[in-house]
């Protein structure tokens, strides 16, 4: 909302307390806002966070995607249609390849090294020297 009220292209150069107002009150209003949040309740909501437990291998898998559609986009008898519904297809599976990879990867993985960093050996203590 801010660029409605402030007419100015980013916050460098804008004046400290116009800035504070414009940009720094609301963005704490969102971050105090979804620090209020519950667990989910719903399973859209449950679904949207696993979406967002995703997003990092989202990240990294959707280039190879791309990479695909790429390709696919290469032959002749794709070239000419029409690309708002590959949009949606790619974006789908950009979707499930990421999750996919959240749930067969980066999940037992992180479960692994929250094992075994977890268990790390303890230093000894140093022996004291007799006074």
């Amino acid at each position: 909302a801010a660029p409605l009220f402030v007419m100015h292209d980013g916050t460098a150069g804008l004046p400290a307390l116009p800035r504070v107002f414009a940009w720094g009150i609301p963005a704490a209003l969102v971050v105090a806002s979804a620090l209020s949040i519950g667990a989910p309740r719903g399973a859209i909501a449950r679904f949207l966070v696993l979406l967002g437990d995703a997003s990092y291998a989202l990240y990294l898998t959707h280039v190879f995607v791309m990479m695909g559609y790429g390709r696919v986009m290469k032959i002749e008898a794709f070239r000419h249609l029409p690309q708002q519904g590959f949009v949606v297809l790619i974006v789908l599976l950009c979707l499930a390849v990421g999750l996919v990879a959240h749930l067969v990867l980066e999940k037992p993985l992180l479960a692994v090294v929250r094992h075994v960093t977890r268990h790390q050996p303890r230093r000894a203590a140093p022996i004291d020297q007799p006074a």
